[in-house]
């Protein structure tokens, strides 16, 4: 795998995502920008920031929208529950919002839901023993998990990540039949 990437994603209409990665250099951290016609979407971390385009319509909420300086931008904070907060100046209220990261949350959910089963699976054991595996099974199907990424989301992610290092590594563009992304 190279350690510094750029690769362009060509959907159906003509849409258009460009993919710039590397390990080589630590500078500026991670992030991703979203480039729209009226607007750019800056996420960073659990944060996000729209900076609109001069000549973008206005929806009449922005004048309401807390804001940050980004060296020479003005940055529309994208905050979860922003209506629900008090006062979007105050930045020790805002900070709730951010409290962690979407790797955080996936953690979260991939440990609350392993604990649960091993949980179901002891309690079940204790009770009926371990030589039904059918009971078990379904008593273990019907345990509610924390939501987190599809099976699916997972395989058409990683069909897409090794396919941009092969377009990469031939230096051609490929095409990407949707039968890539069915699962058998």
């Amino acid at each position: 795998m190279p350690d510094t990437v750029q690769a362009i994603f060509e959907y159906p209409g003509g849409a258009r995502l460009t993919c710039e990665c590397t390990l080589a250099n630590s500078f500026d951290a991670d992030y991703e920008i979203l480039y729209g016609t009226d607007a750019a979407i800056m996420m960073r971390g659990s944060k996000a920031w729209m900076f609109k385009e001069v000549d973008a319509p206005l929806l009449g909420w922005e004048v309401y929208a807390r804001k940050d300086q980004f060296y020479k931008e003005t940055g529309i904070a994208l905050i979860a529950n922003a209506t629900k907060l008090a006062n979007l100046t105050e930045k020790a209220t805002d900070e709730a919002a951010y409290t962690s990261t979407p790797l955080y949350y996936a953690l979260e959910a991939f440990l609350t839901n392993v604990n649960s089963i091993s949980t179901a699976v002891e309690d079940f054991t204790a009770n009926f023993g371990a030589s039904d595996q059918a009971a078990l099974q379904k008593y273990l199907s019907e345990i509610k998990l924390q939501s987190a990424a599809s099976l699916h989301d997972g395989f058409e992610a990683t069909v897409m990540a090794v396919k941009a290092n092969e377009a990469v590594a031939k230096g051609s563009k490929l095409d990407l039949p949707k039968e890539l992304f069915a699962l058998a």
